[in-house]
């Protein structure tokens, strides 16, 4: 049953593998590099968030937060370990890194990005659920790297502290304040930073992405598993009923509509489709109908050829050998002409029957036959067969014997199939003009 089902146990297989690669994600990683791709294309050269790096931020920490309340900004995150209590009393200025009431989630990695964002710790309040109202459903969601990193407002303390910064560069902005960072710090590993080492950047494009309300979504494991299977089972349907050709246009043209949709639906709806694993699994199934469809087509072919040649060992010899005068006589012929034999009688197999019937005698008469057995499943017939050869026979097979003459019978095969028996006696010394067999 196996063997007759090959093509439904071949999908089931199929389906099976697709099923454990969905589940443990093992090509989940296309998906972040895609997404880092998408986040290259698109350019936004807006933003309210402004970054400040200071080369002695410990120094400067009071006289940058008190400029930046005379410029009415919206708020201030300063990451710095140290904090006066001056500082702290203002309402709109969070320390989160050393002050225990406030904190800021972490920005995780993702299969090589940091773009995740993290859970806050339980003891603190999130400083951007202070900022931008509650937060609860972002944990796990992928930052929007979208904005252009020379669209980010980045200015020095020094230009600060100079006034040389417009009232309309920082009014009613989030203002993220930050130790300038050392040229031999650890380069981030984000889409749009590569050149950049202060994390500070980082929790920037978070602010954005909340305060735009951009925050990528990912789909939930059942439904990531559900898209793909989903899929396979439809590409399944289309590949096997078209063309190779065909085929290879219809995987192209998904592929590049898929890219589209997840590009359009990323930027529309803010979800990130697992576009990776859907394009992996597009290849998958069109090189397994290619494949199946070759490995049906061979196995048909060796059926059919199979078929054949069993037809033809059934027809390639007359039906009824005893209707049929001339392959008979051109026996006869070499056999009179080749070996010195005494006597001999054909006697040929009835088609659909064991039984055997006389056919011609060389030197002798047919009625010479004294065996009354016409059933080659027994001796001396079987015997025959099963010497696959001839054999010697001590029971009487012709009449008249003379004292040295001996009896053979041989079997006539074809491709394993029985098609006669030759019976024949011979004279060890026969004192004819022929040569001794």
């Amino acid at each position: 049953m196996i063997k007759r089902q090959k093509p439904f146990w071949s999908i089931l297989l199929l389906f099976l593998v697709v099923l454990v690669f969905a589940v443990h994600g093992s090509f989940a990683r296309l998906n972040a590099y895609v997404y880092s791709q998408f986040n290259q294309f698109f350019e936004q050269q807006s933003s309210d968030i402004v970054v400040i790096e200071s080369p002695n931020l410990q120094r400067q920490q009071s006289e940058l937060i008190t400029q930046l309340l005379n410029h009415k900004v919206n708020a201030i995150i300063v990451l710095s370990d140290v904090v006066s209590k001056q500082s702290m009393s203002f309402a709109n200025v969070y320390f989160p890194f050393a002050d225990p009431r406030y904190c800021l989630p972490d920005v995780q990695p993702w299969l090589g990005y940091n773009m995740v964002l993290g859970k806050p710790r339980d003891k603190c309040q999130n400083v951007w659920q202070s900022i931008y109202g509650p937060q609860h459903f972002n944990t796990g969601k992928l930052i929007n790297f979208a904005l252009s990193p020379s669209a980010l407002p980045k200015f020095s303390s020094t230009r600060l502290l100079e006034e040389d910064v417009l009232l309309s560069q920082l009014e009613g902005k989030v203002v993220l304040i930050a130790q300038q960072q050392l040229g031999f710090s650890v380069p981030l590993r984000a889409p749009k930073l590569h050149g950049a080492n202060n994390p500070v950047y980082l929790h920037a494009y978070v602010a954005d992405s909340l305060e735009k309300e951009q925050l990528i979504t990912r789909l939930a494991q059942w439904q990531s598993v559900a898209l793909q299977l989903g899929l396979l089972a439809l590409l399944l349907i289309v590949y096997q009923k078209n063309t190779l050709t065909l085929s290879i246009i219809i995987a192209a043209c998904l592929s590049l509509a898929g890219l589209l949709a997840s590009y359009v639906v990323m930027v529309t709806l803010q979800y990130l489709l697992p576009i990776g694993q859907l394009l992996v699994i597009n290849l998958v199934t069109m090189l397994w109908v290619f494949f199946s469809r070759k490995w049906l087509e061979e196995n048909e072919l060796l059926e059919l050829i199979a078929n054949v040649h069993q037809r033809m060992m059934g027809r390639y010899l007359p039906r009824s050998i005893s209707t049929e005068s001339t392959p008979w006589d051109a026996i006869i012929t070499l056999v009179n002409q080749q070996l010195a034999l005494n006597r001999s009688i054909f006697l040929a197999r009835l088609e659909g029957d064991h039984r055997l019937e006389e056919i011609r005698a060389i030197n002798c008469h047919i009625e010479d036959i004294v065996e009354q057995r016409r059933d080659y499943q027994r001796p001396p017939y079987s015997d025959a067969i099963k010497a696959f050869g001839a054999v010697q026979t001590s029971r009487p097979f012709f009449s008249g014997l003379q004292e040295l003459e001996r009896q053979f019978v041989v079997p006539l095969m074809y491709a394993g199939d029985i098609r006669g028996f030759w019976a024949m006696t011979v004279i060890p010394m026969n004192s004819s003009t022929k040569k001794p067999l």
